[in-house]
């Protein structure tokens, strides 16, 4: 029985098949996997040229890393526990969808941090007639 994905990965770039064989394992399954390695190996491409791909690649993903990992930085985590509100949702969101999901991460857990202090102090206040 042929590959069912063989004429999907006829159609890929080099690069395109490069990551799909270099993805963490479970992205893909072993059938497009092997239909990407044959597409790839009936290519005929140069060792040099393979191995400066996969460089390229490997960079790449080391940029996407270092970019989720960044953590937020001080001013936004004043910012968020003094003004906690759902404009820091769309903060949230858009860094998000930009790739730094530690700082994304982050607003919430400082914006919550800032909504339980302002319900302590309401809390404080009401039962001990402190403002």
């Amino acid at each position: 029985m042929p590959n069912q994905f063989n004429k999907v990965m006829q159609k890929k770039t080099n690069e395109q098949l490069l990551k799909i064989i270099n993805s963490p394992g479970g992205d893909y399954q072993a059938e497009a996997l092997e239909a990407a390695n044959a597409e790839l190996n009936s290519r005929d491409l140069s060792k040099a040229y393979l191995a400066g791909a996969s460089q390229a690649l490997q960079a790449e993903q080391e940029y996407k890393d270092e970019k989720a990992n960044e953590p937020l930085g001080n001013i936004w985590k004043v910012l968020c526990f003094l003004l906690p509100g759902g404009i820091q949702i769309g903060f949230a969101a858009n860094f998000k969808a930009n790739g730094y999901n530690t700082k994304a991460r982050e607003i919430g857990k400082w914006t919550l941090y800032g909504v339980g202090f302002y319900i302590a102090i309401m809390l404080l206040s009401k039962f001990t007639n402190f403002i």
